[in-house]
């Protein structure tokens, strides 16, 4: 009679995700000014630059050892923010400078992202769904405004709830500027 018990293999576990492509996360910190307005006043990058000789930063797991394929991980930061009041000194609001302070803003934000668009090519935000989307997708069209938009294109993916999943922006005319950005909702990818 043959033997009726079977061999079992053991699964690999995955050590890490695939870092192959670089990546980074994004926060926008908003402000209400009143009557229902809410406008971003701080926005934060954290972002990595792999491989590199000698990490800033090592991820550890709950045993306390390296996580392979993290130990050559190279996380900067970087925090832009509105530094001039958003108020008159009688407390008044001028809206035109306001929007100014904001596109100011969002300027400097997508050209750092642009500078180093190596390190961006993909960007999490853990609330792009309901609320950082919504700042991010408003910049990105409003800088179409001020810019020559010709090659650029900004593409969304939005669920039947109306959230955005995910916000693309790509463009450059020549092969030495081209740049691909997608900004990813966090929550719905882990």
């Amino acid at each position: 009679k043959k033997n009726s018990l079977y061999k079992i293999k053991s699964l690999k576990t995955p050590t890490s995700p695939n870092l192959g492509k670089i990546f980074a996360t994004m926060d926008i910190e908003t402000m209400n000014i009143g009557n229902g307005i809410q406008i971003p006043v701080a926005i934060s990058l954290c972002y990595s630059m792999i491989p590199v000789k000698n990490p800033k930063f090592k991820v550890f797991n709950q045993t306390n050892l390296p996580v392979k394929g993290f130990s050559d991980l190279d996380l900067d930061t970087k925090v832009f923010m509105i530094n001039s009041p958003l108020r008159k000194e009688d407390g008044s609001i001028d809206l035109a400078d306001l929007q100014l302070k904001v596109d100011t803003l969002w300027v400097q934000v997508l050209n750092f992202i642009l500078e180093k668009r190596s390190a961006f090519t993909t960007i999490f935000c853990h609330n792009l769904g309901s609320f950082d989307g919504i700042f991010i997708h408003k910049a990105l069209n409003e800088l179409q405004k001020f810019t020559n938009p010709q090659g650029q294109s900004i593409k969304t993916i939005i669920d039947n709830g109306h959230s955005y999943i995910a916000i693309t922006w790509e463009g450059g005319a020549e092969r030495s500027e081209k740049f691909k950005v997608i900004w990813k909702d966090s929550s719905r990818i882990f």
